[in-house]
């Protein structure tokens, strides 16, 4: 089965969403709304890939990246 493109595209823009809403909340100091914009937004990624939804991967991976840095950044920082 191929996955549908305009749900790939829908949950990746729920997950710049929450891109937005981690970069907002950072630059607040909300470390409890960052952490979970951050852990919501991995877990959406982590289910487009289980679905093969590969629209905008490398972008998806960019966003990605980004997402597992701050999460280290926010492990070492508590």
């Amino acid at each position: 089965a191929k996955a549908d493109p305009h749900s790939a595209e829908a949950s990746f823009d729920v997950v710049l969403s929450l891109l937005r809403f981690a970069e907002l909340a950072q630059e607040e100091g909300d470390l409890d709304a960052l952490c979970r914009a951050v852990t919501t937004a991995n877990e959406r990624l982590d289910a487009m890939d289980g679905g093969g939804q590969i629209t905008g991967h490398q972008q998806r991976e960019s966003v990605r990246e980004f997402l597992r840095n701050l999460a280290q950044q926010l492990a070492t920082n508590p």
